[in-house]
């Protein structure tokens, strides 16, 4: 186990670049005394007084982050001994498409946390909320469950023991790892070691 966290250690990175974004993206909506969280923000993403963020800043913003998953997963794969260009290239599509899917996902887990640190949102509301997002997430359950096994037609994981178990511990196949974390926030996060689609606002992940 210490040699396979040590080939997905690079992809850290582009977790915690991927989570800040959801991190800050949670107004306190009442800045009261003693509150933890940062000021209010703007819908751009940026703290107030900086401006909202362009659409161009943001389109240039995500490309760098994709830019960087990308790296952390060619890295994780070159240094667990897999080198081939077209299985590097398959398992980086994977989580493109992966993290491009779950954007709907993490916009609903956003909306549900917003209104729990809210103080006039009703129990209805929040069980709408609530229910928007369970929904969400059946629906990337079987959409991932889809994906994986398309990836394993492709490349075959399944009959590789050291590749299956290397895509597990990074948290791209089979959930896993979602028991290893602590504290709500275990080494996946939808999005998995390579950031995924940015970590959710619970940190927590569903099947790929």
């Amino acid at each position: 186990m210490k040699n396979t966290t040590r080939f997905a250690r690079p992809l850290l990175l582009g977790l915690a670049l991927a989570t800040v974004g959801i991190a800050h993206a949670q107004p306190n909506a009442n800045n009261g005394a003693g509150a933890q969280n940062p000021p209010n923000q703007n819908a751009g993403g940026r703290r107030g007084g900086r401006g909202e963020m362009t659409a161009e800043q943001r389109a240039q913003m995500q490309a760098q982050m994709q830019q960087m998953r990308e790296i952390g997963v060619r890295q994780m794969l070159t240094r667990g001994g897999f080198t081939d260009t077209a299985l590097q290239d398959a398992i980086v599509a994977y989580s493109n498409e992966r993290n491009k899917a779950s954007e709907a996902l993490q916009d609903k887990a956003r909306q549900l946390n917003e209104a729990l640190r809210g103080t006039t949102i009703t129990e209805t509301q929040i069980a709408t909320l609530l229910s928007n997002f369970r929904g969400a997430v059946e629906d990337e359950k079987a959409r991932r469950e889809v994906a994986q096994s398309a990836l394993d037609a492709k490349i075959g994981f399944s009959t590789k023991p050291r590749l299956d178990a290397l895509l597990m511990m990074a948290g791209y196949i089979g959930d896993e790892s979602q028991y290893l974390g602590g504290g709500g926030r275990g080494p996946g996060g939808f999005g998995g070691f390579d950031g995924g689609p940015g970590g959710n606002a619970f940190g927590r992940r569903g099947r790929d």
